[in-house]
């Protein structure tokens, strides 16, 4: 009896995952602007013994922030030392399949103090609908939206060129 518990339950599990996939894909994020913001090193606040950041500068550079999807992450950005520049929409469907979602698990220690330098705001009409922030470097992101789906990073260096980093 345990044998059959076991095997509905990993039946059950193998059709959620496929069902969610399938609903979790960076297809399902309907968007018609896509802002990206990037700061660069020279700009970068870094907090030492004889400076100090404020806690906007920390929020938005080193933390998993926002918590909402907040159309003030525009003047937020600016405010801090990201410089914007927009997708051009021939861009999109090469957007979308770079961040396409894919079953992925990866465990490790991250390489750097992570540091998000570039963050995409993604809007359907003047609305945002998703935001992720992205660390190249050890190549943690951090995601919040509608529809937004943990996006797959293996192939950074396409999303760089993407994005003309």
């Amino acid at each position: 009896m345990k044998k059959i518990v076991v095997v509905f339950l990993l039946v059950v599990t193998l059709i959620s995952s496929y069902f969610g996939y399938n609903y979790f894909s960076s297809r399902n994020l309907d968007f018609d602007e896509v802002s990206h913001y990037v700061i660069s090193d020279d700009v970068l606040p870094i907090p030492t013994i004889t400076h100090s950041i404020t806690k906007l500068e920390n929020l938005l550079v080193y933390k998993e922030y926002p918590y909402s999807l907040d159309i003030s992450i525009h003047n937020e950005l600016i405010k801090v030392g990201y410089r914007k520049k927009e997708i051009d929409k021939a861009k999109f469907s090469k957007l979308i399949e770079v961040l396409e979602y894919e079953i992925n698990f990866k465990f490790g220690i991250s390489k750097c103090e992570t540091t998000y330098r570039d963050v995409l705001v993604f809007q359907k009409n003047k609305k945002i609908v998703g935001i992720v922030k992205i660390c190249f470097d050890c190549g943690k992101y951090y995601s919040i939206g509608e529809n937004l789906p943990n996006f797959n990073f293996e192939n950074y260096d396409q999303l760089e060129n993407l994005l003309e980093k």
